[in-house]
């Protein structure tokens, strides 16, 4: 099997078994000592070019774990983790999985773990979650109060307080900002719980 043939196999028993903790890994990039990109899933075709430019893969050569929030044209809002990886005491490359938090299944997930509602907003804009309208369908498109927006987003705050959706029962609702990896708030992820 080619080099490109391992890596989408290696792609699709990522994505089949829905990866690390049940919620996919959607790409792996891998990078060695000096920053080359060996592989990337996403595009098993682009590699050798250098990686240091890129933020999380620069720390990741340096020794230091990172993550980061971003958004991009496969995923509304997505989250990067890259670890270095040591051998004998030095880095000897990169490893960053990223993933789109934007699908059913990652909020189903999440949602399960915590017992909670789950709601992932690109900006301030539902890009998944796991409340659904009256006939079943995922309430996604939807916009955050401005207080909400200028709090979490414009100020960086994690605040908890009571919302009603959806003229619903209210929620008990704590809103988390999503960092990018220059340190800008991208978007924010609620919590809810309902009031009974």
């Amino acid at each position: 099997m080619s080099d490109n043939g391992r890596i989408r196999e290696a792609n699709r028993i990522i994505i089949d078994n829905e990866g690390v903790f049940g919620v996919g890994i959607d790409s792996l990039i891998i990078a060695d000592n000096e920053g080359v990109i060996l592989a990337r899933t996403h595009d098993p075709a682009m590699y050798g070019d250098i990686g240091l430019h890129i933020p999380h893969i620069n720390a990741g050569m340096n020794g230091i774990s990172s993550y980061f929030f971003f958004t991009s044209a496969f995923a509304p809002m997505g989250i990067s983790i890259t670890v270095p990886i040591w051998y004998d005491g030095e880095v000897i490359g990169v490893l960053t999985a990223l993933t789109d938090m934007s699908t059913d299944n990652f909020v189903g997930f999440l949602s399960r773990a915590i017992d909670a509602e789950v709601t992932i907003f690109s900006g301030d804009t539902s890009v998944a979650t796991t409340i659904r309208r009256d006939d079943g369908l995922r309430v996604v498109g939807t916009t955050v109060a401005p207080h909400i927006v200028d709090s979490v987003i414009g100020r960086g705050e994690i605040i908890a307080l009571e919302v009603q959706l959806l003229g619903m029962y209210p929620f008990y609702a704590i809103y988390f900002p999503l960092h990018g990896w220059d340190g800008s708030i991208i978007g924010m992820i609620f919590i809810g719980v309902p009031i009974e």
